[in-house]
């Protein structure tokens, strides 16, 4: 959909948080001149082995996307899956503000929310299990407990994992914040830009509500920021 709404080919499009380049490379084969920006060095790796695998011409850089250099003169940014909830609101202001400075004139910033719908599916509590989440948080053997805090007022959630290994044992929190429609778009409006669409992550239907992520459009507004 995004494709059909914004066609890529020919495009510059960034990345941001693109991983092991799931997004990136079909973007790619769509024609857009692609940059993908991710802090772990592993799954770039991957990424650019399937690139070459793939006869595709990608650009991977290893940058922190609130730190390092950026590309300018962007057509398209795009960050896929929940990075934006899992910032502290000064982070995101100044996620906007950097992406914002990226973009050529009429360029487009692409990115999902998680939505109150998603987070009243969750429950506070706490479990513990053997692999806990199938293996997902090492290998090998250990042991997994997870403790879930909400804060409904705040649409705010936090997932506290502790992981225990034989050999060592690390924390994990993992903070959500969750946004309505009119909640992203007063954000973006205090960045300098404005909100172009609010539509369903899979399908670029209008977002009718409900347990599903958000996928906003988003197009810087002319002046200054303030």
């Amino acid at each position: 959909w995004l494709d059909e709404r914004l066609p890529v080919a020919g495009k510059k499009l960034m990345d941001l948080g693109c991983g092991p380049g799931l997004y990136a490379q079909r973007l790619a084969q769509r024609g857009a001149q692609v940059t993908g920006i991710d802090f772990s060095a592993n799954s770039l790796a991957h990424a650019r082995d399937a690139a070459a695998s793939a006869g595709l011409a990608i650009e991977y850089r290893v940058a922190n996307y609130l730190e390092d250099e950026l590309p300018t003169g962007q057509d398209l940014a795009i960050m896929i899956y929940g990075d934006y909830c899992a910032m502290a609101p000064a982070q995101r202001a100044r996620l906007l503000h950097r992406v914002r400075a990226t973009l050529a004139p009429g360029g487009r910033f692409i990115f999902d929310v998680f939505s109150p719908g998603q987070m009243h599916d969750l429950s506070e509590g706490f479990e513990g299990a053997r692999r806990l989440m199938q293996g997902f948080w090492a290998e090998g053997d250990y042991f997994g407990f997870k403790r879930c805090f909400l804060w409904p007022e705040q649409l705010v959630s936090l997932e506290r994992y502790l992981i225990a290994t034989p050999d060592r044992q690390f924390e994990v929190l993992n903070w959500m914040q969750y946004f309505t429609p009119q909640s992203i778009a007063a954000e973006l409006t205090a960045s300098g830009f404005a909100m172009e669409a609010a539509v369903e992550f899979v399908t670029g239907a209008s977002w009718q509500g409900g347990a599903t992520p958000i996928a906003i459009v988003a197009r810087p507004q002319e002046g200054p920021v303030s």
